[in-house]
């Protein structure tokens, strides 16, 4: 819409009028949204533009706000919202659900856009963060054509007449951000990307799925596709990064920060988050414990992971060998290293990550203790290694500062003495252990913080 409407001097943009401690102030601005954070004392808004459309059409218009706002076109009200908006945070994150409607326009008619706001004063909500005084809204427009084009058959029809299928999919900020929680694991929208990607492996054999995600998805379709690479936000020379990584000029290296389950329902915070009890009490128990992310998964049965935390895959093979400790008998303050030579077996260049966790032999005191089955306590990284290269990676371990677990009751950094287990590994999956070597911690060692 923005592209095609005037203001009141008939400059490309809208009109917007503020009232600011009793005085006005007329400027222009080049879209219908407006965000008052900078304008602490804000008492309304009023936003006018002359839009023209150029096709005709029942167009789709959005509209999401603090509350006490109303759109008009051509006098006639198309918006209302009297009262305060149920996610006043989402709002200000530009994450609110908005509320669609279409609207008749004809292609060379002239329509007169009017958008109202008062502000939010501080008593009506709880962003104590914020100003007293708060007006946001966002006006959104989306051609007929557009709307409802067939996106899916472009997609498919493109990709039965390729050799290989490059899909990206992902999130933005709208979908991932901070202030509030994703609505599902699966992709955005509705089903339509994970749809998109189904639809495109039909007709080809040869799909690769690049994800932009900042956390875990779903994938419902990963036995239909080839490959996919966890972009994860790359930034702005995210173009040229990926299609070195998808032309192999670069070999991917990378290992998951993060465990992706399978399911929502597989994740250790589902059956207590958001609360145990009334949404209302706003109390949140942590029943997990220290059991996040991967340590939940080990005491979890097999199934519920998709890719394991550490996990990353590569265009060439590794072998991992010789795996080494330099002391097996430890105190509770000791440091130690622990190494491995890692081999390139393939034929293109790349890098290897090695992973050392700690487990107690005894898993019945562990779980007494109330540890985690194992520990990351360190990891190594090779250099890029051509065919048949090999390099010994080894990686610094602090007992003190890793084996410890902390004991509220006694408000001190507890390392239990006893039988432990250093274990090698390329991920944190069972299948991925590389070499084990027992160590002994004689007694038991106590830290104040």
């Amino acid at each position: 819409m923005q592209d095609d409407v005037v203001d009141a001097n008939g400059q490309p943009g809208f009109t917007c009028t503020l009232t600011v401690t009793g005085e006005t102030e007329t400027k222009n601005i080049p879209a219908s949204t407006l965000m008052s954070i900078e304008k602490p004392g804000i008492e309304s808004v009023v936003i006018t533009g002359t839009y023209t459309p150029q096709t005709s059409g029942k167009h789709y218009l959005s509209f999401a706000t603090l509350g006490k706002s109303k759109v008009t076109i051509n006098d006639s009200l198309v918006f209302d919202c009297p009262a305060l908006s149920a996610d006043p945070m989402a709002m200000l994150l530009g994450t609110a659900t908005e509320e669609r409607k279409q609207y008749d326009f004809i292609a060379g008619k002239s329509y007169d856009i009017k958008i109202e706001a008062d502000s939010i004063k501080g008593g009506d909500h709880d962003l104590s963060i914020l100003p007293n005084a708060l007006i946001c809204l966002n006006l959104g427009f989306a051609s007929q054509a557009e709307f409802e084009a067939d996106l899916l058959a472009d997609a498919t029809a493109a990709a039965e007449k390729s050799d290989v299928a490059i899909v990206l999919v992902g999130h933005t900020s709208v979908w991932e951000t901070e202030g509030c929680d994703r609505e599902s694991m699966n992709l955005p929208m509705d089903g339509s990307q994970d749809e998109l990607i189904r639809a495109v492996a039909k007709v080809n054999p040869n799909v690769v799925i690049v994800s932009s995600t900042g956390s875990p998805i779903a994938m419902p379709w990963l036995n239909d596709v080839k490959a996919v690479v966890q972009a994860w936000f790359p930034g702005q020379e995210a173009g040229y990064s990926i299609a070195d990584v998808l032309l192999g000029k670069v070999n991917p290296s990378g290992k998951l920060p993060v465990t992706f389950p399978r399911r929502v329902e597989d994740v250790p915070t589902y059956k207590n988050f958001p609360c145990t009890g009334k949404l209302e009490d706003l109390k949140v128990v942590y029943e997990e414990g220290v059991r996040i992310g991967y340590r939940y998964y080990d005491g979890e049965e097999e199934g519920k992971v998709l890719f394991p935390f550490g996990f990353g895959g590569s265009y060439t093979t590794f072998d991992v060998e010789a795996v080494k400790i330099s002391e097996q008998n430890l105190k509770a303050n000791s440091t130690f290293t622990v190494s491995a030579t890692v081999r390139n077996t393939g034929s293109l260049p790349g890098r290897e990550t090695l992973q050392v966790y700690v487990a107690l032999k005894d898993q019945t005191q562990s779980r007494e203790l109330g540890r985690p089955v194992k520990t990351l306590v360190g990891f190594g990284k090779t250099a890029d290694l051509s065919p048949g290269q090999q390099e010994v990676v080894t990686m610094n371990v602090d007992v003190k500062e890793t084996f410890a677990h902390w004991e509220e009751e006694r408000y001190r950094w507890v390392v239990p003495g006893g039988e432990w287990e250093a274990l090698v590994a390329t991920s944190c999956a069972k299948a991925d252990v590389v070499g084990r070597i027992g160590v002994t911690i004689a007694q038991k060692g106590e830290f104040e913080p």
